[in-house]
This record gives structure tokens, sequence and C-alpha cells, in this order.
């Protein structure tokens, strides 16, 4: 924090050059990042965006900013920002200078105990107070540029661990990472895309531990290609392996049903969107033309914690 617009310019053209090494562009422009200010609390909405294959990994500040300036006890100045409009920084800039500033005369609502709050070291005097009720947080959300509707991936809003605008574009490992975990996912959820469409049926089955116990879900989706829609039904709680032996058959009877929904679908892309947000975690346990039962079975009786099958239903 703190840069001058040469520092600024320095750090723009060091995250560029990691990015290059791993095929990713950077689009931020260094007028955009104030000069002395890169606190987030200077910013509101998108600042910049990364470029890797075919999705964008968009940077921003959100969330109301809502503060009150008081110099001696009287108050000074007040910002409220509920629109992404950036009026902290209009009316706060002239009265606090940089964000050791900043720092220094803040109270601490932006800085639970998990973090380390920086101490400002050129402030103004005990004069100055700024006491904060709401404040932003620098977040990103991940596009796939390919597809024509709901390009979200399922990273929308996700909370970025710092508050320097820079070093949030600078974590390039976790970004690469995040997106490269994607294309993995949808590689998968095309496969899977196949055997339900062959099929017709497809269960997805997940152990999923929930504070001291462990459960098992079952996500079954069938499609019904006459009417190009697909019906989702969730299921979860299992917890007596003896039921199953009583419902050999139906063994979805023993299961609490959670929830349904439907989505429709006008090509293959749709229900390939679709599995992947269904299906968050890469696994080669994937097998064709199954029998539910007997799979299911297969999937109490094993230490699996997921498995993917096709039937017909």
């Amino acid at each position: 924090m703190n840069l001058n617009s040469e520092e600024i310019r320095k750090k723009i053209e060091e995250i560029k050059e990691k990015l290059i090494q791993h095929g990713a562009i950077l689009n931020l422009k260094p007028e955009i990042i104030h000069e002395f200010r890169q606190d987030c609390i200077w910013y509101s909405g998108k600042i910049g965006e990364i470029k890797y294959k075919n999705y964008t990994i968009a940077i921003g500040a959100y969330e109301d900013v809502r503060a009150t300036l008081y110099e001696n006890g009287e108050k000074k100045a007040m910002a409220k920002d509920k629109s992404n409009d950036g009026s902290f920084y209009k009316k706060m800039k002239k009265y606090i200078k940089d964000d050791n500033m900043l720092h220094k005369i803040e109270n601490s609502y932006r800085w639970p105990s998990t973090y380390e709050r920086p101490v400002g070291d050129a402030g103004p005097d005990e004069s100055y107070f700024l006491d904060f009720k709401d404040a932003n947080w620098l977040t990103y959300e991940i596009y796939d540029n390919e597809a024509i509707k709901c390009p979200n991936t399922g990273y929308s809003s996700v909370l970025i661990d710092k508050f320097d605008v820079l070093d949030a574009f600078d974590n390039v490992e976790l970004y690469i990472n995040t997106v490269e975990k994607l294309i993995s996912l949808k590689e998968q959820a095309e496969r899977v895309a196949l055997l339900l469409e062959k099929n017709g049926s497809v269960a997805i089955c997940k152990r999923e531990s929930h504070c001291y116990d462990n459960i098992i879900k079952v996500i079954n989706l069938d499609l019904c290609n006459d009417e190009r829609y697909a019906k989702v039904k969730v299921y979860s709680n299992f917890n007596d392996p003896v039921a199953l032996q009583k419902h050999p058959r139906y063994p979805m009877d023993i299961f609490n049903y959670l929830k349904s929904f439907t989505f429709n679908y006008n090509s293959k892309k749709d229900i390939v969107r679709e599995l992947a947000l269904l299906i968050p975690v890469v696994t080669e346990e994937i097998k064709g033309n199954c029998d539910f039962v007997e799979e299911f079975k297969n999937f109490i009786d094993g230490e699996k914690d997921i498995l993917i099958f096709s039937y017909k239903a």
C-alpha cells in the first residue's frame, strides 16, 4: 500500500510478467489505481480482470461503505456508497492523504482479530477519527467466456483475503489453479453428459462430513429429451445400511428427500454447464450403463467418497 504512481506502474508490470509466464493476460490500467491509496476502501465496483484460456477472472471491491470522519469530536465529512459510485474516495480524499493516515485514524471495524491491522507511520495528529459502520471487501468472480447463458462457473463473489488491490491481482497461483480445476470439471462434465444422453439417467453419490457426522448425498438427474428439460432430485441423510436390504428395488425410499429442480437445455453445452456445477470435484469413478441398485449398494459398502454412474430408469 501507499505506493506512488511510478511504483504502481512497476508493480502492475511485475504482475503482468508473472501472468505471461502462465499464458494469462492482465487487464488493469495504472491510472485506475490511486496514488498512495491502494486500500480497497478507496474503490468500488470492478477494478480489472485476468484472462486465462477461455476464462475471465474479474476482481473488484464490493459491498456498502458507510463512514464518518470526525475532527476534534465534530463531524467533518460523511460517505455513503450503496451503489458502487466511489463516494468514499470522492468525499474523503481531500482529508485523508494516504493509506498510512487511513490506517492510523480508522476504528477497528474492518480489522477482526484474524487480521493483522497495519499501523500508519505518517498520519495526522490525534484530532482525526474515522468511524466505519459498513465497509467493502475485495472479491473475484470467474466467467466462462464460451458460455452463452449463465457464464458464471460457481465462483461468484469469492472473498479475497487481502485489503491491497494490487496484492489481490498478484495472487496469480490461486487464479491459475482455480481455472485449471474448472477446466478439469468441465471435461469431466462432458464425459458424464455423454453417458446421460445415452442412458437417460445419472446418479452422483457423495460422502460428506457435517459437524460430527458423516452423511451420504445422492443427486439423481433424469433427462427428458422430448421436452428438452432435465429434472434433478437431491436426497440425503442415509444412516441405516440395514434398511437397504428391506427395499432392494427402491433404495431411495430410505433417504430423506431434500429438494428438486429442473433446467431447460437447447444443446449439450447447457447440460455440461449444469453438471460442472453439480459435481464439484474431479474423479475417475465414472461408470456407464449400470444397474442402479447394485452400484448403489457397492458404494454404501465401499470407502469411496464419490461415485458417478449412468443407468436406464
